[in-house]
């Protein structure tokens, strides 16, 4: 058993080297708004490092099969363990499982055949991409419309070779760099593009040549949508430093409509009963907290709708509804900042749902950095404004610390969101027992459809965010406070009438 780390560095000498410069891997902007929270390295980065890790070249050169499963993405900067199994190998992070690599041997037969250089009258070259070289930005209904495609596809080998030498495992043949880099190029660039997550890769190999050549032609049939999961499976014929057939499965990530008044109409009609009412919302600009925002709004309050990054969508919303809301661009970890866009208000309401992003992060040697960062990074989001607001909260104001219903079923790979959970209603029950007049609210959701959560599950058994909100403030405009502890609401009463 080894270990395998991956730097930022490779993932960016990786997608020069590949052509996969989907901003998932690149672009921090983007990726932050991703489920990960940060950008990803490409699963065909693993696998090859996995593999060289795990076998030497000879064994490797004689493989006529691989299949890869990815299970979970692979963050730069955490180490892995590499553990090799009789014909394959698995990539495990704790006792979780991120990708497996299974192989088949045999004796492929020398090819002497030329291998492609470049399109031909029967093999175009590929269609521009938009952007300048960017990915392509498809949907379901537009890849249930392409046509199969084939075009010369480059890899940098000798670039591929130095990247892979520096984690020791400059051992796997261009026969399977070549077909997997391809897979992932294909993948993040052209079918699906750039909402696309790698799943799996299926690849046979037949002949393969004596000299090896960094040209391969592809031969991409349509894709076939499921339109339901969001599943793109394509087949693919590849001729160059060997013959392969690949077959790559994909799921398009689904995009994440912003938060919308009609959203909560159905169970909260817009009224006017908390007119006069001043509430801050933190992390109110997306997700739970835009719906939030909204529905607070729609009951006559105004809004101080708090987030790290300029909110477009819900000033959108807000200027077509004509809802009350002030979107404030603030560090939420930054109490002084808070204060000066609180600027002083008397605030009848406090909403706490900034939170970090969720990765998996079992419990291991590796992850305990990460784990502890998580923890500080979501109390600090709770208390940093707690305490800028702690003195312009009115007597009877009601404070709203958003948990999850995860404090309730533990997932295995999330003990440190549990803990930062659990750590934030240690808050709540703190504030209720010294602030008796106030009215504390603990909010358990369930699992919910955002951009925070917006994996390959995506909406599947997810709960609107909008009928969460709704519940939240209807619970708001019921009865007194319960003096001395919080209100807890649990994801039965969050998930609609």
């Amino acid at each position: 058993m080894t270990g395998l780390r991956v730097s930022v560095g490779d993932v960016v000498d990786f997608g020069a080297a590949s052509g996969d410069r989907n901003p998932l891997h690149l672009d921090r902007e983007f990726a932050l708004r991703s489920a990960y929270g940060r950008p990803v390295a490409h699963g065909a980065l693993a696998t090859i490092a996995a593999l060289g890790l795990a076998a030497d070249r000879e064994e490797l050169a004689r493989v006529v099969e691989l299949t890869v499963d990815f299970d979970q993405p692979v963050l730069p900067g955490l180490t892995y363990r590499v553990r090799r199994s009789p014909r394959g190998v698995e990539v495990r992070l704790g006792e979780l499982r991120v990708l497996t690599a299974r192989w088949t041997l045999g004796d492929r037969a020398a090819d002497t055949a030329p291998a492609t250089r470049g399109a031909g009258p029967d093999r175009p070259g590929p269609p521009p991409l938009p952007d300048g070289g960017g990915p392509r930005v498809l949907g379901l209904a537009e890849l249930a419309d392409l046509v199969g495609e084939s075009y010369a596809y480059r890899v940098d080998s000798a670039a591929l070779a130095e990247l892979l030498s520096r984690g020791a495992a400059a051992g796997v043949p261009d026969t399977l760099t070549g077909p997997l880099a391809w897979a992932s190029f294909h993948t993040g660039m052209r079918t699906p593009g750039r909402d696309a997550l790698l799943v799996g890769i299926r690849l046979r190999l037949t002949g393969a040549r004596e000299r090896p050549t960094e040209v391969w032609s592809c031969r991409a049939e349509p894709p076939l949508v499921h339109r339901r999961t969001g599943m793109v499976t394509v087949h693919a014929e590849l001729d160059g430093a060997a013959s392969a057939t690949l077959t790559v499965v994909s799921l398009l990530r689904r995009q994440v409509a912003a938060p919308t008044l009609a959203e909560t109409l159905g169970t909260l009609p817009r009224s006017d009963a908390l007119a006069g009412r001043t509430i801050a919302v933190i992390g109110g600009g997306r997700g739970l907290g835009a719906a939030l925002s909204c529905s607070l709004a729609g009951q006559g309050a105004r809004v101080l709708a708090v987030s790290s990054t300029p909110a477009t969508a819900l000033a959108r919303e807000a200027s077509a509804e004509r809802l009350p809301i002030e979107p404030l661009t603030c560090d939420a970890h930054d109490p002084e900042a808070l204060t000066t866009a609180f600027s002083g208000a008397a605030l009848d309401g406090l909403v706490l749902a900034a939170a970090p992003r969720i990765l998996s992060l079992p419990v291991a040697a590796a992850t305990v950095p990460e784990s502890v960062d998580h923890v500080a990074d979501a109390t600090r989001l709770v208390l940093a404004p707690l305490a800028a607001a702690h003195e312009l909260l009115a007597e009877q104001a009601s404070v709203v610390f958003v948990s999850s219903s995860a404090v309730l079923e533990p997932p295995a790979a999330w003990p440190h969101y549990v803990a930062a959970k659990a750590a934030i209603e240690g808050l709540a029950g703190h504030l209720a027992r010294h602030r008796p007049g106030l009215r504390v609210v603990v909010a358990r959701p369930p699992r919910m459809w955002t951009e925070m959560t917006n994996g390959p599950s995506g909406a599947a058994g997810a709960t609107p965010v909008g009928v969460v909100a709704g519940a939240v403030v209807r619970h708001l405009l019921s009865g007194p406070a319960t003096p001395g502890r919080p209100d807890v609401l649990g994801p039965d009463a969050l998930s609609g009438p």
